[in-house]
């Protein structure tokens, strides 16, 4: 899991060096409350029950990773800000284990968190990479937020992370993987040539009407109750659907990733760090999304929404707790072929322009090659705040094509 902030480079900024002693310093702090993102991944395995406990031995290895890198000769703040595109691939390189084919069990020997500062000509780009296995995306912002406020000297005794592990009654510590050998369940993947990524900005207003929309021309009397995410992943929903241009009796699936902290009797704080997260998955015959329209389609994603409750979660808990597996996302590409769902993740509440690292206010945010998967899809909070959005639309090279040739859902675009 990687995420990015681009930073302009402030006249203040003597030296990046500065900047480098400063996060090196900052790190060494932040380290001692979220000590498990220093260590490494570790296995005992079972013989006899030819299964394996993967854990997190934070005493392992030689801790967490700081890189000074230069960036790509010439390239500059507006490169990266216009240009993210095919060619934008080059950002990759902006991530520490930013190369193909890593995947989490890797964390046995690779760092579980690795932080890269790349100098660019007139900015900085700072890349995390924290281990998928450790943490979500919360977990992660919890943490950049955190390293940013030690940095400026703001650090906050309320926002330590909670390191407690959550299983089904009955369960655990151990759980223990049917493999013996990570041969067994370990996929590694290229990424299609094919793929496209771009970055659509919604406004404020845009969003609102989208919301505004999805709430009107509902016959469902809890139509009021439709957020404004769900509003724009329907939208989104359908706009790709209408790309794909599929026979009408073909299934549209769309996934929504949930934070299952709420969901806990009593609920999970957001400090409580771990992977907290499930996928809320709803499918569409074509012909159904395209004639009933997007009040429908959000209304839809609505239920879905609501109808993963306390009663659920603690169901599909104990559930894997009984069964635990490894269900790599990639291997949807074999299995859906050319149609995977639409997978959402990140959140609109992330504060993704809160750290400032001494660089002031972040120009945007970006992702490396973990989110380069046919149908995902990445919210982020727009740069000026007050509920606009960023979404980041991975497709194959046609349909992303027809998108950005689609009349109706272009007219939305800032």
């Amino acid at each position: 899991m990687d995420r990015g902030l681009l930073y302009a480079k402030p006249p203040s900024l003597s030296s990046i060096n500065f900047l480098i002693d400063n996060l090196k310093e900052s790190m060494s702090i932040a380290l001692v409350d979220f000590y498990p993102l220093a260590g490494r991944l570790s296995t005992i395995k079972y013989e006899d029950d030819h299964a394996s406990w993967v854990y997190v031995d934070p005493n392992k290895g030689p801790g967490a990773t700081l890189i000074h890198a230069s960036g790509i000769e010439g390239v500059t703040v507006s490169d990266i800000v216009t240009c993210y595109e095919s060619s934008s691939r080059f950002i990759w390189s902006f991530f520490d284990m930013g190369e193909l084919k890593v995947v989490n069990h890797d964390g046995h020997t690779r760092p579980l968190l690795s932080v890269q500062v790349t100098d660019l000509v007139d900015g900085v780009f700072i890349g995390f990479t924290m281990n998928h296995c450790l943490g979500d995306g919360t977990s992660l912002w919890h943490f950049i937020t955190a390293l940013s406020k030690i940095f400026m000297g703001r650090g906050d005794e309320n926002e330590k992370p909670i390191f407690k592990a959550v299983f089904a009654d009955g369960y655990g510590p151990v759980l223990k993987l049917p493999y013996l050998d990570p041969t067994e369940y370990v996929t590694r993947f290229d990424v299609d040539p094919q793929l496209r990524v771009r970055v659509f900005h919604f406004s404020a207003d845009v969003i609102a009407k989208l919301k505004d929309q999805a709430r009107k021309n509902n016959n469902n009397n809890n139509n009021h109750a439709i957020s404004s995410f769900q509003a724009l992943a329907a939208f989104m929903w359908l706009s790709v659907a209408r790309a794909r241009n599929l026979p009408s009796d073909s299934d549209m699936n769309c996934w929504l990733s949930a934070d299952t902290r709420p969901k806990y009797d009593p609920p999970l704080p957001n400090t409580h760090f771990g992977n907290f997260v499930h996928l809320i998955r709803v499918t569409s015959k074509m012909d159904n999304l395209m004639k009933n329209g997007l009040s429908w389609a959000a209304m839809f994603l609505h239920q879905g929404v609501m109808g993963f409750d306390e009663k659920s979660n603690m169901a599909n808990l104990k559930a894997r707790s009984e069964s635990p597996d490894v269900a790599p996302l990639m291997k949807l590409r074999n299995f859906f072929g050319t149609n995977p769902p639409l997978i959402f993740s990140g959140s609109m509440r992330f504060d993704t322009y809160g750290p400032e690292f001494g660089l002031g206010r972040a120009v945007t945010t970006r992702t490396g090659y973990s989110t380069w998967m046919n149908g995902r899809i990445v919210v982020d909070p727009g740069r000026e705040g007050g509920g606009s959005v960023d979404v980041q639309v991975c497709l194959l090279s046609d349909i992303m094509t027809a998108l950005e040739s689609d009349n109706e859902f272009m007219s939305y675009i800032s």
